[in-house]
């Protein structure tokens, strides 16, 4: 039981200090020029952009994603 009870706890944590790393992340990227931080997104895989988006405030999202459109051509 006890066993269990660590590898829980252990886990728990080690989803929140992910969590913060992200949040982390995310606040970096908005302060970049959108054009570089498209570069570096362009790299994320979907899922791993949506998590990272979600912590972004949504007009810095959105210019960011305009330039993954010009980027594009």
């Amino acid at each position: 039981m006890e066993l269990k009870k660590f590898l829980e706890q252990s886990l728990t944590k080690i989803d929140k200090q992910d969590e913060q790393k992200i949040q982390n992340f995310a606040k970096i990227c908005q302060n970049m020029k959108p054009a570089n931080a498209a570069k570096i997104l362009d790299q994320l895989e979907s899922d791993e952009l949506e998590r990272l988006v979600s912590f972004m405030d949504i007009r810095r999202v959105s210019a960011i994603l305009a330039n993954f459109c010009l980027q594009s051509f």
